[in-house]
């Protein structure tokens, strides 16, 4: 029963729309404020400052599309989610372990979080949980498949071939 009720249909759903909640909900700050955002990516000193404009548009915009293919359940949403998640956990792990009293900029400039907490580790926290919710997802999409494709053994029958 508990098994059934963790890799429902509705279980699903709702860890879709939370992450991609999570998304639209950090992407919009960071829009409407680019020339602030850039100034967040700069402060971690991780890309050249002519590249920090071009970033500030580019990342809020691809997390928008990311959070689209979440809420629509498409493919790569997940994946998506997966690799921006990953990327910012190391940026944000960077700047933890180099002593960075810094914005996240998770939020967009002036992130309330980062205010009350001015640090990083909070981000981080929220980001792992939402890297464990991914990992979650793609576990659920293989007990879906119950085989996952790659394991599937190709046969050969007497009308050609197809997947066993």
């Amino acid at each position: 029963m508990f098994w059934r009720l963790l890799f429902s249909n509705p279980m699903y759903l709702a860890l879709r729309l939370l992450v991609a909640g999570v998304f639209i909900i950090a992407a919009v700050p960071k829009l409407a404020a680019p020339g602030d955002f850039a100034q967040v990516i700069s402060g971690y000193g991780l890309t050249p400052d002519w590249l920090n404009p071009a970033l500030a548009v580019a990342l809020p915009l691809a997390e928008l599309g990311v959070a689209v293919l979440l809420v629509l359940n498409r493919p790569g949403g997940v994946l998506g989610a997966t690799l921006f998640l990953a990327g910012f956990s190391m940026v944000l792990a960077y700047g933890i372990f180099i002593g960075l009293d810094v914005d996240c900029g998770c939020f967009g400039p002036g992130d309330p979080e980062a205010e009350a907490y001015h640090g990083l580790d909070q981000a981080l926290q929220r980001d792992l949980w939402l890297l464990t919710a991914c990992g979650w997802m793609y576990l659920r999409q293989l007990v879906q498949r119950h085989i996952p494709a790659p394991l599937r053994v190709r046969v050969k029958n007497t009308e050609g071939e197809c997947d066993a």
